[in-house]
């Protein structure tokens, strides 16, 4: 994928292949196998992602706690 691609076209186009992922398994399935869905997805694209990073809400510079 070109690095010209832009957010909101990025955006749109994960938009895309998350309804796909949806139409075609349908409820039922629990999130890891959604996410495997969507990763197959990303890699017919040519995405590159990391699944299930680590994010702590302590780090968050919008968290009205800090």
């Amino acid at each position: 994928m070109s690095k010209e691609l832009k957010f909101g076209e990025l955006t749109q186009k994960i938009n895309g292949w998350s309804m796909k992922v949806h139409s075609k398994m349908k409820n039922g399935y629990n999130e890891v196998v959604n996410s495997r869905c969507l990763a197959i997805e990303f890699d017919k694209a040519g995405i590159k992602y990391q699944k299930e990073l680590g994010f702590n809400p302590s780090q968050n510079p919008t968290n009205p706690r800090l």
